[in-house]
């Protein structure tokens, strides 16, 4: 399986919502990895993906956030 990644940490909400759905609809059969930079991104983002993935959090580096997506 394909790894994929998107960093949308130059972005913010409702950007990274935006950028990670089209990411999503374009990598289907890929594991998935979208990097996002502030608490309130990846909160708002991860909550509005887990109705429909599984999600690993992980924090590479003072404000910038890793997340795994698997279904």
């Amino acid at each position: 399986m394909k790894k994929k990644v998107l960093d949308i940490t130059k972005f913010d909400c409702p950007m990274t919502f935006i950028k990670t759905k089209i990411f999503i609809e374009e990598n289907i059969n890929s594991e998935k990895t979208i990097i996002v930079k502030g608490e309130k991104n990846v909160s708002l983002l991860k909550n509005s993906l887990k109705k429909n993935f599984k999600i690993k959090l992980n924090k590479i580096e003072k404000n910038i956030f890793e997340l795994k997506l698997s279904n």
